[in-house]
């Protein structure tokens, strides 16, 4: 794919079977290491992984922005390049990150520095695209 050293990110909590399904989405992506932010109240056990995986415990749920920080501190700590980030609940097709890392190394050829590539978000079923969205006070409105 490239030289780039590339990690996961997943904030989990509570859902050891999410957290299972996403782990395992991500064996076959060229990641070198995952790292786990389990918010639960109790350790969820880790899935099996041929990626390594690196925990994080917090019993008092620090919640998706502090995970993500401690995320990227431990990126950037391990000289990893890039950081995909899941939620537990999140599932990668087989290809994406080779797409994504695709487009990047475009943009970086064409002297755009991107901070965020992403995928088509896909929910319910069937699946659907999560089309754009304002977020007005509480509430998404389509």
């Amino acid at each position: 794919m490239s030289s780039l050293r590339i990690a996961a990110y997943i904030t989990a909590y509570q859902d050891a079977t999410a957290l299972n399904a996403c782990v395992q989405s991500l064996q076959d992506q060229s990641l070198e290491g995952i790292y786990i932010l389990d918010n639960s109240p109790q350790p969820l056990p880790l899935p099996p992984s041929i990626v390594p995986l690196t925990p994080h415990y917090q019993p008092h749920n620090i919640g998706l922005g502090e995970g993500i920080a401690l995320g990227i501190d431990w990126a950037i700590q391990e000289g990893y390049q890039l950081l995909w980030l899941f939620d537990q609940d999140s599932q990668a097709t087989p290809q994406c990150l080779q797409q994504l890392v695709a487009v990047y190394l475009q943009l970086m050829t064409a002297k755009i520095q991107p901070g965020i590539i992403a995928p088509t978000a896909l929910s319910g079923h069937p699946p659907e695209p999560v089309l754009a969205a304002i977020h007005d006070r509480y509430r998404f409105i389509g």
